[in-house]
């Protein structure tokens, strides 16, 4: 029987390597089953994280669970969702409505996952409105990173706040993207019998 988590050469609690590419397998073949649409209750993967979700699957020591490239919702927008019809007050004192944009991870537990994880959580305490935090509910290795988020208390928010959340997600997408291509260098030994590694195209 496998263990749930074993020490990598540095001493540091991770998964078990047969457990983690099973799981890595696993979400790397619901992802490519959400782009094909085969999954009809599942939304399609957002354009503008295409490249961002390629690039953090294919890091040895992560995989991905769930993204949103983040959405503008104005007025309008929100009116074409029957829900909102005589609410529209309630939630609009403004432009638009930002509808954040996020992803969720899980990592391996070893050295080099914790240090992208802190190099992540440097980059986005470089920017506002953003977060990282652990999902222990998940697993003690999962993750959900807020790229851009209005807060709680707010409404609805300007034209020039809606621009701006969009494209500190945008700019927040590509400088991740880089982040995770930079991790990708470099040797990375683990192998398991019933599991190779996974790497994830498009």
């Amino acid at each position: 029987m496998v263990a749930k988590t074993q020490k990598d050469s540095e001493g540091s609690i991770m998964h078990s390597t047969c457990v983690f590419l099973k799981d890595k397998a696993g979400w790397h073949l619901y992802l490519q089953r959400v782009i094909l649409r085969e999954i009809p209750h599942e939304l399609p993967l957002d354009d503008n994280v295409h490249s961002l979700v390629e690039a953090l699957n294919n890091l040895p020591f992560l995989y991905t669970m769930g993204s949103c490239g983040g959405h503008v919702k104005t007025r309008e927008n929100m009116l074409t969702n029957p829900y909102w019809i005589g609410k529209e007050d309630l939630i609009f004192s403004g432009y638009a409505v930002y509808m954040s944009g996020w992803f969720t991870f899980t990592i391996d537990g070893s050295q080099r996952s914790k240090r992208f994880v802190e190099e992540l959580m440097k980059l986005l305490q470089k920017y506002r409105h953003t977060d990282l935090k652990n999902m222990p509910q998940t697993s003690p290795f999962a993750y959900a990173v807020i790229l851009a988020r209005q807060e709680k208390n707010q409404a609805s928010i300007t034209k020039e706040e809606a621009e701006e959340f969009a494209g500190q997600t945008q700019d927040l997408i590509q400088q991740i993207t880089e982040l995770a291509k930079r991790f990708k260098e470099g040797p990375y030994e683990y192998w398991c019998l019933d599991f190779a590694p996974v790497y994830f195209t498009l």
